[in-house]
């Protein structure tokens, strides 16, 4: 299966905000100290980095659509416990896969709202 994305650059508000919400998503499967898309995840165009699919929405807003980070943590730094509050920041996103990261369970920041897809 081939997917496509955009290889334009958005410098809105709402891409700069994706851009940093996927280096927050990138640092925590990192932690504590892994190395996983650091050297991939480069250059503002985040659409073009690996594992990133975005699409152009009408109001001009590029948008992350799809998270593809399968197999990235590495073994060693043991089970993943993400904040769920990570997601949050994708408006637009759709699929997400985050399978063979050795996944433990969300964690649930303490009265945190905010609509998970």
């Amino acid at each position: 299966m081939t997917l496509c994305h955009l290889f334009t650059s958005s410098k809105g508000t709402a891409a700069e905000h994706e851009r940093r919400a996927l280096f927050q998503l990138r640092d925590s499967l990192n932690h504590p100290n892994g190395s996983a898309l650091v050297n991939e995840w480069v250059g503002d165009d985040y659409c073009a980095w690996g594992g990133i699919f975005c699409a152009r929405y009408l109001d001009g807003d590029l948008r992350v659509l799809d998270i593809f980070l399968t197999s990235k943590r590495q073994l060693g730094l043991g089970v993943w416990y993400p904040n769920a509050s990570l997601l949050s920041h994708f408006k637009g996103l759709q699929s997400l896969d985050l399978s063979g990261n050795y996944f433990g369970s969300w964690v649930m920041p303490e009265g945190a709202l905010f609509r998970l897809m």
